[in-house]
C-alpha cells in the first residue's frame, strides 16, 4: 500500500470536493473530517479524541475556509501535538 499522511480535515460541506481532491491527488489520507455544520459543537476535546482514536498517528490537520476561532483551536492543537497544518 502506498504511503499516505494521516490527517484530520476541518471545514467544508458534508461532501467536500476540496477534501476529496486532496485525498485523490496528494499523499493525504483522512481519519476524520469535521464539516462546517459541526462548528457549533466542535471543541478541543473532540478533536483530541479524533487524533487519539485514529489508527495511524495524525501528521496533518487540513483546514478549509474556517472561522478564526476554529483556526486558532486547530493551531493550538497542532502545536501541542507536533502536527502540521495545511490551509487548503
Amino acid at each position: 500500500m502506498p504511503y499516505c499522511r494521516p490527517a484530520i480535515g476541518i471545514g467544508g460541506p458534508h461532501y467536500s470536493d476540496k477534501h476529496t481532491k486532496l485525498l485523490l491527488e496528494t499523499d493525504i489520507c483522512y481519519s476524520h473530517i469535521f464539516a462546517r455544520y459541526t462548528f457549533s459543537w466542535l471543541n478541543k476535546e473532540i478533536i483530541i479524541q479524533a487524533i487519539e482514536k485514529s489508527i495511524e498517528p495524525i501528521e496533518v490537520i487540513v483546514l478549509l475556509k474556517v472561522r478564526a476561532s476554529i483556526k486558532r483551536l486547530a493551531a493550538e492543537i497542532a502545536k501541542e501535538n507536533n502536527i502540521e497544518i495545511i490551509y487548503a
